[in-house]
């Protein structure tokens, strides 16, 4: 994330951060120097008063921060459905534990007559290798941690996860967004990006 920096009459060019709103005032110059001025898409200059251009930096960092936490939900999201493509071989239908066909139930189904279900497609390596570092990192946080992360990967509401760990909703939506921050984070540490 880039800090933005604006010009201010009299002072040069100052980080957003660091602006103080102090109202409308003269300096030396007799320029104002509660004014500041940054540029637009268009090539042009945007004139406004301090808390106007800090306002503005808040709102592109919240949006920065938001696009943030829904790729990290979409990536735990992801990982759940990948573990749910994964083939269970051996384990159902009869698999290894009988020679017997399977049971069927209605003339629907003996017959052919009900839709076919296709099945999911296999994932592929790095789906597998994505989903086993979300796992991995999910089981380095706090059982509770861990609940709200697995509750909002599997699209559940903040109050069933809230009463799950024994929260309230309003304190599971700020720890879920922290910690899909903290996961956002440590993707693009490992080389990735989001």
């Amino acid at each position: 994330m880039t800090m933005q920096k604006v010009y201010v009459g009299g002072r040069g060019e100052m980080a957003v951060r660091t602006l103080p709103d102090s109202g409308v005032r003269s300096d030396r110059t007799g320029r104002e120097a509660g004014r500041c001025s940054w540029p637009l898409r268009s090539g042009e200059r945007a004139v406004g008063r301090w808390s106007v251009a800090q306002r503005a930096a808040e709102r592109e960092e919240t949006e920065s921060r938001d696009r943030l936490r829904l790729a990290a939900l979409a990536l735990v999201q992801r990982a759940f459905e990948t573990y749910a493509r994964l083939p269970m071989t051996g384990l159902f239908p009869a698999g290894l534990r009988s020679a017997m066909p399977e049971v069927v139930h209605d003339a629907t189904e003996a017959y052919g007559w009900n839709a076919a279900r296709p099945r999911p497609a296999t994932p592929s390596g790095t789906e597998i290798l994505e989903a086993d570092w979300v796992a991995g990192h999910t089981l380095t946080l706090a059982p509770a941690d861990r609940a709200i992360l697995i509750g909002l990967g599997l699209s559940l509401s903040l109050r069933a996860i809230g009463r799950k760990v024994g929260l309230s909703h309003e304190r599971v939506r700020q720890r879920g967004n922290a910690l899909l921050l903290a996961l956002a984070a440590a993707y693009e540490a490992k080389g990735k990006r989001l």
